[in-house]
């Protein structure tokens, strides 16, 4: 695999922590609001997550707005619950959807390709596949558990689905596979 850099996006540090919340575009205009203050940050909450407190000051009353960014840097994704005085939780976002702050993520040498998905890449199209069924389990970074996952069949993606939720339901963290055969067709 190519790598974009040397550095994990695990050992993000707390100053590219602002950095990122900055990026994002998730919080008060500034024209009324003051700069934003990190108050804390959890690195253990979540698996893959970084969970980071902020908060602003509204110029005009003082009024403090917090909220929450949760950065999943094995999903390049995040997604931010404000708190006080707007309870509201934003849709989850891509890194890749914001140009800079993908670009900025390179510049820092941080490795991202290594978290991003590849699919198979063929502009003359002698790729075709079938899904061959659907499995609900656990994977982590350098890990796949085989002995706890369930295998639904082609058809049964409803019923893959409707187990992947039982189980979050039941606080376990599982995610659900396509398993795809590939013919590739050679000229």
């Amino acid at each position: 695999m190519t790598t974009t850099g040397t550095r994990h996006l695990k050992d993000i540090t707390d100053s590219e922590l602002a950095t990122l919340i900055e990026l994002s575009g998730m919080y008060g205009v500034k024209q009324f609001w003051s700069e934003i203050k990190i108050t804390e940050i959890d690195r253990l909450m979540f698996d893959n997550t970084i969970c980071i407190d902020y908060e602003q000051t509204r110029i005009r009353d003082g009024e403090v707005a917090t909220a929450t960014m949760f950065f999943n840097y094995n999903e390049l994704s995040y997604h931010v619950a404000h708190h006080y005085p707007y309870e509201r939780m934003s849709e989850s976002h891509s890194v890749c959807e914001r140009t800079q702050m993908f670009l900025w993520f390179l510049a820092q040498d941080f490795n991202v390709l290594e978290m991003l998905t590849h699919a198979p890449v063929d502009p003359k199209g002698n790729i075709s596949s079938y899904t061959c069924g659907y499995i609900v389990s656990v994977r982590h970074t350098d890990w796949f558990d085989f002995e706890h996952a369930k295998y639904f069949g082609p058809d049964d993606k409803k019923a893959a689905q409707d187990y992947l939720e039982k189980e979050k339901s039941e606080g376990r963290r599982n995610r659900l596979y396509r398993i795809v055969d590939e013919n590739i067709k050679k000229e």
